[in-house]
């Protein structure tokens, strides 16, 4: 069966790629001196691919991903993604975008220093430990 409709949408395969590829320090990235890395994703629908794998990869590295999904994003797919569930935001249109910003914005600002230090500087926490 072949895929109908636009390219295939392998949100697994991104993942993999930004993790290898962009939060690296020859790439840019400044993990090494102390700053968070921080990834959002904007989706539309449901991966084609595994994400699973790909975001826990990603987590056990010190990034911390957070999703946003419009449309048909799947939101059990969002949480997975996201470095704790309750950074995962879904907007039924493009227009609440500026809302899933917004609270995307206010959950970010009221992480602590010591929170972001522990989440972006220990490769493996246990998701769901953010807050406690």
């Amino acid at each position: 069966m072949s895929h109908l409709g636009g390219s295939p949408l392998n949100t697994g395969a991104a993942l993999d790629y930004v993790t290898e590829n962009v939060f690296k320090s020859n790439a840019g990235s400044r993990a090494e001196e102390g700053v968070p890395q921080f990834l959002i994703l904007l989706t539309t629908g449901k991966s084609d691919d595994d994400v699973r794998r790909p975001s826990a990869n990603m987590k056990s590295t010190g990034v911390v991903p957070l999703a946003i999904g419009a449309r048909n994003a799947d939101i059990s797919e969002l949480q997975a993604i996201s470095y704790t569930p309750e950074l995962s935001f879904a907007v039924s249109d493009y227009n609440q975008l500026a809302t899933a910003h917004q609270q995307l914005l206010t959950r970010v600002n009221q992480m602590t220093k010591k929170e972001i230090e522990r989440i972006s500087h220990t490769p493996g926490v246990v998701e769901g430990e953010i807050g406690r």
